[in-house]
């Protein structure tokens, strides 16, 4: 670089943020240079013999994996002065690659590239609270769904026939809107996490996203778990479907039928209560949402009766959507 005096250059890089803070505490208290650059990166000293000449610290090295941001800050350790810089340059060289010299030239190694790949994957499984295995299922159910929404969607488009497109359109809706669920909740789009103190206290407190998780709150908290908004809106959606389509498979009649959707979605909307719900009327909601699950069980008694009307292929398929989705609504809370 080029200055007026004999200025030692002191770089900070962001891997410790408070370093740079600290240099200009030293400065202010007229501190001797080793104090200065004791908390730098490193020191570019120029030679006594040489006004243009400089030789590199040797007490911290430059190194490392990934990009920077360098602070560079010249101090005159004779004079105790900051000098004005006109113009100051960096090359640095970046073992393992091309050998070239440019500003951050170099082909990345193999082993740079493995580590770019792993950190990639990593931060698309970083979820906090949820373990890396829970993200992954997320992801590998966003995919089944997408796919089975593609095929259902293949399928109304190849079928001539308009009424049978009437009847694939709803669950052609409902795989859709799965999907886009399951990708939310993978990504950690409007995901409501409550965590429990350190201090082992049984009240629980809503913390406003995941982003935030981390650092000072890590500490504070003990246990922490997510859930998921879209969740509720996928299960009201494909529940209140789920019934109406049943009602139309065994001819069901139009007040049958909205009883049953009715029903469904109370259902989903008490148990969606009790999980968001932290005071302790949150069980008061999941026993009514116990006493919704009975009831339409019971009322789905005579859905077998009405399907055995319209044959053999009606009844097995009834069965097999109302037994699926008494699975699935016994299994909220896993």
């Amino acid at each position: 670089f080029e200055s007026g005096s004999q200025a030692s250059l002191i770089l900070f890089d962001d891997d410790d943020t408070s370093s740079y803070g600290r240099f200009f505490q030293a400065a202010n208290r007229n501190a001797s240079c080793d104090e200065l650059t004791k908390n730098a990166r490193t020191v570019v000293h120029p030679q006594k013999a040489e006004m243009d000449s400089f030789v590199l610290g040797t007490k911290k090295g430059v190194s490392g994996s990934r990009p920077k941001m360098w602070y560079a800050v010249a101090v005159d350790c004779i004079t105790h002065t900051c000098p004005n810089i006109s113009k100051a340059s960096f090359d640095f060289d970046h073992p393992g690659s091309d050998g070239t010299r440019g500003l951050c030239a170099g082909t990345m190694t193999v082993s740079a590239l493995k580590k770019a790949w792993t950190s990639g994957i990593n931060s698309l499984l970083s979820l906090s609270p949820l373990p890396p295995l829970a993200v992954a299922i997320l992801y590998i159910t966003f995919i089944m769904s997408l796919s089975a929404s593609g095929l259902a969607w293949w399928l109304w488009y190849k079928d001539l026939d308009a009424a049978q497109r009437s009847a694939r359109m709803p669950t052609c809706f409902a795989l859709t809107f799965t999907s886009l669920a399951y990708l939310s909740m993978a990504s950690g789009a409007f995901v409501v996490t409550v965590a429990t103190p350190e201090t082992g206290g049984t009240r629980w407190f809503y913390r406003s996203s995941l982003g935030g998780w981390g650092g000072e709150d890590a500490d504070e908290f003990l246990n922490a778990y997510a859930f998921f908004p879209a969740r509720n809106l996928d299960w009201l959606l494909t529940s209140t479907l789920l019934c109406w389509e049943l009602g139309r498979l065994v001819h069901a009649s139009f007040a049958v039928r909205t009883l049953w959707v009715f029903t469904a979605a109370c259902l989903v909307c008490s148990w969606a209560l009790a999980t968001f719900v932290l005071s302790r009327s949150r069980w008061l909601w999941w026993c009514l949402g116990v006493l919704f699950f009975c009831g339409l069980v019971v009322v789905w008694r005579g859905v077998r009766t009405m399907a055995m009307r319209r044959g053999k292929g009606v009844t097995e398929l009834v069965a097999r959507l109302t037994g699926g989705a008494a699975l699935a609504w016994g299994s909220w809370g896993v």
